[in-house]
Parts: C-alpha cells; structure tokens; sequence
C-alpha cells in the first residue's frame, strides 16, 4: 500500500490514517497523523482529542516527562490504548498528550512494528507486506 505524503508543507510530510479507539472501544476516531522518527513513543494526540476519546479513563497514574526538539519539557498524559491500520491490523500503543502538544504524531513504538519505505523523491510512504506481523502485532503488549 503506498500512501502520498502530505503536501501542506515543505518539505513535504509522510503521514498515517489511524483509527484510534476509546478504552472502551465504544468510540473511535479516524486521524491523519505525521511520521515522527524521532519521537520514541507510539503517538501523541491533541488534549481535546485524547478527551473526547476518554483515554483519561485508562490514564497511567504517573505521568511522564517530555522534552521538546528544543529542550523544554512537558509533564505528558499517557493511556494504553487500541489503534487500527487499513481497517484490520491492530496494534495496541500508548497515546501521549498534553493540553500543550497540538500536532498528531507516529513514533517509532508504532513505526518499529511495521515493514515500512518512504520515498522521498516519489513522496510516498509504502507499507510493504506485514503479513507475517499480523498474528503477533494484536496480542503486543508492553512488558
């Protein structure tokens, strides 16, 4: 499957549409979000969205500390939470937010349970076949 990045900045962008459940799995949302190699988590959410999708029910009691690309730190929510690709792989990842993170990101805790290529010079981002990954991706937990 070969996804085009996204053209609404330069450089351009390679991205993921995620459905991203509730705890409950009574909501999900459907979200486009940026492949960050350099954000070690799974994937970070608007605090209105992390709201609206009831993670603070599946909250860790402690939340952790973040530190931005220019040093500043953030005290970061975090919840276990469900995340489908292509409408049948699932993965289970955490979900960070803060009222202060606004971008939706995919880090490598997502990105490292994949086959993926981007492509900068067609702009696409291609998810080989992870065929083989299926069976162990939706019993991953973390340990």
């Amino acid at each position: 499957m070969k996804i085009p990045y996204s053209m609404g900045e330069e450089p351009p962008v390679p991205v993921l549409t995620l459905r991203v459940y509730s705890p409950g799995g009574d909501k999900n949302l459907v979200l486009t979000f940026r492949v960050d190699t350099g954000f070690a988590g799974g994937i970070t959410l608007p605090y209105d969205i992390y709201l609206r999708l009831g993670l603070t029910l599946a909250e860790e009691p402690y939340p952790v500390i973040g530190r931005f690309v220019t040093g500043s730190t953030v005290k970061l929510y975090r919840a276990y939470t469900k995340v489908e690709l292509e409408g049948k792989t699932v993965f289970y990842v955490y979900a960070y937010s803060s009222p202060y993170i606004a971008k939706k990101l995919v880090g490598r805790e997502f990105l490292n349970k994949l086959i993926l290529l981007l492509n900068g010079p067609q702009k696409t981002l291609e998810i080989l076949d992870n065929s083989g990954l299926k069976k162990n991706i939706s019993t991953t937990s973390t340990s």
